[in-house]
């Protein structure tokens, strides 16, 4: 017969093994994932804008939009963006130039409109930072983000974690039966859904999605031109919650030496004293 401070002994030296098992596992830094970039596309390249003397708040928030206009024209692309996360600099750099050169334009007659008046920027989807995942509780990886540490010893999930620079924000665990949930944050903007295809494909993750929007509101659209963008800047209302039902247009054109040129108006005209 053991005796019961023998058994008592060895269920440390178990516990203290498993525990060395998920804690002390090092990431490998020769492990990398064969992840492509986004090339094939043909865009106008527009001069820089000098923003050294634009708000900090309206440069982030116009590197925000750039950001998801370029994530857009990515997805409209199909399935050479799928994969990629990363999202292309240069793309990016030439629509922040057209949004800015708009916004220094205060003499056009749009301009108080989408800029001071009602202070127009894309509408949040796709998401840029936050993405959700589902998780089989029961893999060992995972019992390391129970503990609220990054490091997994899962070579993909630490390799994107590191990449990527993604922050565990929350962490939801749900009663047995039902999967735990992640939501993950990046400090940069990425493309979500290529990141999300990545983490998909690691034995535990049941299911991983950008985090979603729902509704509708004000809204910016790039269209390419040859040698110029066009930017519809837009105003919706009435049960947006549901889909905008009436919306207000403003078109402007931006060429390759960052010359605006407003293009009129169009769509529902703008409730008296309507407040974005």
């Amino acid at each position: 017969m053991i005796k019961r401070g023998v058994l008592y002994l060895l269920s440390v030296i178990c516990l203290g093994l498993w525990w060395a098992c998920i804690s002390t596992t090092e990431p490998d830094s020769s492990f990398e994932l064969e992840i492509g970039q986004f090339h094939d596309l043909e865009y106008p390249v527009i001069a820089p804008a000098d923003d050294a003397l634009t708000p900090d708040s309206v440069r982030s928030a116009y590197r925000e939009d750039a950001a998801r206009l370029t994530v857009r024209i990515m997805h409209e692309a199909g399935e050479e963006a799928t994969t990629v996360v990363e999202i292309p600099e240069g793309l990016g750099n030439s629509l922040y130039a057209a949004l800015i050169h708009i916004y220094q334009e205060e003499q056009l007659a749009a301009w108080d409109s989408v800029v001071n008046m009602y202070n127009i920027h894309t509408f949040a989807n796709p998401e840029l930072n936050t993405l959700l995942m589902s998780l089989d509780s029961t893999k060992q990886w995972t019992q390391r983000w129970w503990l609220g540490d990054t490091q997994t010893g899962n070579d993909t999930i630490d390799y994107l974690m590191s990449t990527y620079e993604m922050e565990l924000y929350r962490h939801d665990i749900n009663p047995p039966g039902l999967p735990d949930v992640v939501m993950l944050h990046s400090p940069q903007p990425l493309n979500l859904s290529g990141l999300a295809y990545w983490f998909a494909l690691v034995d535990g993750v049941i299911w991983a999605e950008p985090n979603a929007w729902a509704g509708d509101g004000p809204e910016i659209i790039a269209q390419a031109g040859t040698d110029h963008w066009l930017l519809t800047y837009s105003l919706g209302w009435g049960d947006c919650p549901a889909g905008c039902i009436d919306r207000h247009f403003w078109l402007f054109k931006v060429s390759t030496i960052g010359e605006v040129t407003y293009l009129g108006s169009s769509g529902t005209p703008i409730p008296t004293g309507m407040i974005n």
